[in-house]
């Protein structure tokens, strides 16, 4: 047997291991359907008028795929006129364009980072005519990266407040930036918006103006996806992130939210094919319960909780609690009482982590 084989095998085994370990616990995605072979390398999602479109990563057409949801097949291929595909990654819409993101720099030495314009009526019509946005990060002044070194890579874009917004893929560390992008067609040098902690390397990210949520997808430990309820553009009320546990939920990938339901796609791995899955927004928003009942912080989960930390905001630990194996549990506050808020992390058996916001003063 190669090295490569031993190497394939030891990923393949490692992966098996950790989906057993989570999906005996955790809320439970739903496979919706394996992915015809046309779409293996699916990188986005993009649900618009109950339709479900995608497109395939670096190398691929430059052309979206219209989804059967039932059987995973390719249903109209949509070429995008005046675009050509390096390295898509993301896709959104404001409701009357389309944003496709060029925007994959794995190497982290691309001068040719663009998004795809497109009006929304070229779904209707079967073809997209495409204007370019060109970007560079004004940050960057290194192109000569020869690894996964950098935090100038990008596979997510989102919509808030009718404005674009473009957020990293960090190879560093586990942080990504969130950079507005000009809607306008033209040449522009974006500039860092905000930084924000993430669970891993973020792979794509959606926003749902129903729930006034950030919702990330990606991998680090394990692939996962992140909850970010009330998110402002820098902080939110609570963040939940829970493993990806559906069958051949390994390279996560796109993430779009249609009514209560998240959805999202993995690529074909090993001899795992590319899937199309969901959970439900409720799986995220209901997992705990943290509040101030007079001078005592109240915590309620689903599941069993094995740690609480309590943070000051920039992190600093004012009370760790371990090995709690608990699903409820009640912290006074007479320790900390002189912090106008602290932020409450908790981890859980089914592998998923929370970390909310409580005022302590009125």
């Amino acid at each position: 047997m190669t090295t490569s084989s031993v190497f394939k095998m030891v990923k393949l085994l490692s992966i098996l291991l950790c989906f057993f370990l989570f999906s005996c616990n955790a809320q439970q995605a739903h496979q919706l359907t394996t992915l015809s072979e046309e779409v293996k390398e699916t990188s986005g999602l993009l649900i618009w008028e109950g339709a479900f479109y995608t497109f395939n990563d670096s190398g691929g057409e430059p052309e979206l795929y219209q989804l059967d949801t039932l059987s995973g097949e390719v249903l109209r291929t949509l070429p995008v006129k005046g675009a050509k595909n390096k390295d898509w990654e993301a896709i959104t819409t404001d409701g009357k364009y389309i944003y496709i993101g060029d925007i994959g720099n794995n190497m982290g030495g691309r001068k040719d980072l663009v998004i795809y314009k497109c009006p929304i009526e070229g779904l209707k019509s079967g073809a997209l005519n495409a204007e370019e946005i060109e970007i560079s990060y004004e940050d960057q002044d290194d192109f000569k990266h020869k690894g996964h070194d950098h935090e100038f890579d990008g596979e997510g874009l989102f919509v808030r407040n009718d404005k674009l917004y473009l957020i990293s893929k960090n190879w560093e560390k586990d942080e990504s930036k969130i950079y507005e992008v000009p809607t306008k067609p033209g040449e522009y040098e974006l500039e860092e918006e905000e930084k924000i902690d993430v669970f891993g390397k973020v792979t794509d990210a959606f926003f749902s103006e129903k729930h006034n949520s950030l919702f990330l997808i990606g991998y680090g430990k394990f692939p996962f996806i992140t909850y970010l309820k009330d998110f402002d553009g820098n902080h939110a009320s609570l963040e939940v992130t829970l493993p990806v546990t559906s069958p051949n939920g390994f390279q996560t990938e796109g993430i779009s939210v249609s009514g209560g339901r998240i959805y999202y796609t993995s690529e074909q791995v090993d001899i795992f094919e590319a899937e199309l899955a969901r959970y439900f927004v409720s799986d995220f928003a209901q997992l705990i319960k943290v509040y101030l009942k007079g001078s005592t912080i109240k915590v309620s989960a689903q599941v069993k909780m094995k740690e609480i930390i309590i943070e000051k905001k920039k992190g600093k630990n004012l009370l760790e609690l371990e090995d709690l194996n608990a699903r409820s549990k009640s912290i006074p506050v007479w320790s900390f009482d002189d912090e106008d808020e602290v932020y409450v992390k908790i981890k859980l058996e089914n592998g998923a982590e929370c970390r909310q916001r409580i005022s302590l003063k009125d």
